[in-house]
């Protein structure tokens, strides 16, 4: 799913995800995108394979 969301909207979104999936088999990645460049990755649940918290596009 793609949209876009105020900071209220987003925090309220992560909660009701973790209040659906079962962190410790679940993953849920929200994609932040700050500009055309700038991105940060928001995970819920269970870390799979290499994930950071933030990450550098290129363009």
């Amino acid at each position: 799913m793609e949209g876009e969301l105020n900071q209220s909207q987003f925090e309220r979104l992560k909660t009701e995800a973790r209040e659906i999936i079962n962190e410790s088999e679940d993953s849920v990645l929200f994609y932040v995108l700050r500009s055309a460049n700038w991105m940060t990755r928001d995970s819920l649940g269970l870390r799979k394979g290499n994930q950071s918290g933030s990450s550098r596009c290129a363009s």
